[in-house]
């Protein structure tokens, strides 16, 4: 309100009638901002509307994949080292997932695919 007051003495024109704080208070306690808290139905869509939502907020496209690297900042050699763990990080969760599966929590013989490109070449 005291903003209001300053800019209409400033303008030497009177205040336009504006409603008071409290009688804004009562009529919407929130504030007019709705947060999903979880309870508001559609627990497997999270906080969007719609499937198609969901999908464009967390499947992101994979940029290495799809733009040159130079485009990235980066050279070929740090390109294919990024592509390399990508595929060994794929590798690593699907054997993880057939382990899950056939009912052993961990592989019993450690594979070449859990040990870094740094590890293989030493």
């Amino acid at each position: 309100m005291k903003n209001v007051q300053a800019l209409s003495d400033g303008l030497d024109q009177p205040p336009p009638l504006l409603p008071r704080e409290d009688d804004e208070r009562e009529s919407s306690p929130g504030g007019g901002l709705t947060l999903w808290d979880g309870d508001m139905g559609h627990r497997e869509l999270g906080p969007y509307d719609d499937e198609e939502s969901k999908l464009f907020y967390e499947d992101l496209p994979d940029l290495l994949a799809t733009l040159p690297a130079a485009v990235l900042g980066l050279s070929e050699e740090e390109a294919s080292t990024l592509l390399r763990e990508k595929e060994e990080r794929a590798q690593r969760q699907q054997e993880q997932e057939e382990a899950s599966i056939s009912g052993v929590s961990e592989p019993q013989i450690p594979s070449l695919a859990t040990k870094t490109s740094t590890q293989v070449e030493q």
